[in-house]
């Protein structure tokens, strides 16, 4: 029933373990292989994140700047309470990774729109460190409204406002 942690990731490779989100391969118990922390208060835990890659270049005066983002989540860190097993804490879980899969596009978004400067690889970390930053603050906070998953109402308008933005931001998939 928890969600997440969250690595400052400055890899630029994909990890063979990890699983890339996308949209239509939704995340099944079965990703949960991780070593389970019996002592934590939570029924489940998700680690997920996203990572990027860029390349700039100058013509003239103008700094051209390709970023590409994308949320991933690790099954070795990921793990299940085997008794809490449910269809709703599931679906909670798998919000949790969707939430990582639309900071990645805000961050994809804010790179697009940046005018950048002769500090690019500053500026990059700079979007990077904020975009980071509100993905831990929204992880925390749907945890706190939807009470891991126990306020149905909440859990509804997270979901949907999480699908409308990543419909929303659909160009940055």
């Amino acid at each position: 029933m928890k969600f997440f942690f969250l690595l400052p990731l400055f890899y630029f490779y994909f990890q063979s373990n990890e699983i890339k989100w996308t949209k239509s391969n939704p995340l099944t118990w079965e990703n949960f292989s991780g070593e389970i922390d019996t002592s934590s208060q939570f029924e489940a835990w998700t680690w997920s994140g996203f990572r990027y890659t860029y390349s700039w270049k100058r013509m003239d005066v103008t700094i051209f700047v390709d970023c590409t983002a994308y949320a991933f989540f690790d099954p070795a860190q990921s793990w299940i309470k085997k008794l809490k097993k449910s269809d709703e804490l599931l679906k909670h879980e798998q919000v949790h990774f969707d939430i990582s899969e639309l900071f990645s596009r805000y961050f994809e978004e804010r790179i697009a729109m940046h005018d950048f400067s002769n500090q690019v690889e500053h500026e990059i970390d700079s979007i990077y460190n904020v975009t980071f930053q509100e993905l831990l603050d929204a992880q925390v906070k749907y945890d706190t409204d939807t009470e891991h998953y126990r306020n149905k109402e909440e859990q509804k308008r997270w979901e949907e406002f999480v699908h409308s933005e990543l419909v929303r931001l659909k160009e940055f998939e």
